[in-house]
């Protein structure tokens, strides 16, 4: 009975090891052809293809030859895309007082909450001012009034939790 369990326990462990093994990607970041460095500086992909564009009516259109015409032409496309910075994962400190000591424990979580909020706050700024000029490009590229209107939305929610955590602050 005992070998049996021994037996079991190595086929888990190497059955747990083969899947580790075929699932782990062979490729490093590093070898990838493309490559990102950590800046915040926008990516650029050149395309030598036209863009597919996927119509969402059911109901096929009929084509002509003009839609044809320069299908062949190579073209170069220029897309941004926000890579954000790569950096080694923060760990926030843990507690080390005495786990009896409420009042002392109390005020580690409280500083710990007032650092998250300020760093919330920190970062909805400079969010903002992205979105913000996103919106702009957007409104000058002439998207839709509903994808406006949910960018206005979506960039008041931040401002509105940013001033509801800098208020929350002030009365701490």
């Amino acid at each position: 009975m005992k070998k049996y369990r021994i037996w079991l326990v190595i086929g888990c462990a190497v059955l747990a090891g083969l899947m580790v093994w075929v699932n782990y990607p062979s490729e490093s970041p590093a070898a990838s052809t493309q490559y990102a460095s950590n800046t915040n500086k926008p990516a650029t992909a050149e395309s030598s293809t036209k863009t597919l564009h996927i119509s969402h009516n059911p109901v096929a259109h009929p084509t002509t030859e003009s839609q044809y015409k320069n299908i062949d032409k190579p073209r170069e496309e220029v897309i941004e895309v926000y890579i954000p910075p790569i950096a080694e994962p923060t760990h926030a400190p843990s507690y080390q007082g005495d786990l009896n000591d409420h009042e002392q424990y109390q005020a580690f979580a409280e500083t710990q909450e007032r650092q998250l909020k300020q760093q919330y706050i920190d970062a909805a700024t400079d969010k903002i001012k992205r979105l913000e000029a996103l919106l702009a490009r957007g409104r000058a590229e002439g998207i839709s009034k509903e994808q406006l209107d949910f960018a206005q939305q979506k960039i008041a929610g931040i401002k509105a939790m940013s001033e509801e955590l800098r208020m929350e602050l002030v009365q701490q």
